[in-house]
């Protein structure tokens, strides 16, 4: 699918409700599916930067902000997190496997 922060590989939420090329779809993400990596992957993955961030021990929470034209904020969660907080204004890409999108119809 096209979206306006790229293109993304995922699964249909339901086999049965394809929709037609070009038909407005809903891609759906859990904040902990997507990870901060320094590289981009060929497809489910966003350029942006770590805005915000909480600390909880095991769990971080980062707010990203995506870069382009239409930036978005997209939310991540992290078990065990790495070092990100020092990368804070530096470029990263947040990714996702394709078996963690899932693309909702109308």
């Amino acid at each position: 699918m096209r979206t306006a922060v790229g293109d993304f590989q995922g699964a249909l939420a339901e086999a049965s409700a394809a929709p037609a090329a070009g038909a407005r779809v809903t891609v759906s993400i859990r904040p902990e599916c997507l990870r901060l990596v320094e590289a981009p992957a060929e497809e489910n993955s966003v350029a942006g930067r770590v805005g915000r961030f909480t600390y909880f021990g095991e769990v971080a929470h980062y707010e990203f902000q995506t870069d382009g034209p239409a930036p978005l904020t997209l939310r991540l969660s992290e078990l065990n997190p790495r070092e990100w907080t020092s990368a804070r204004d530096q470029p990263l890409y947040a990714y996702a496997d394709p078996e963690d999108v899932v693309v909702l119809t109308a």
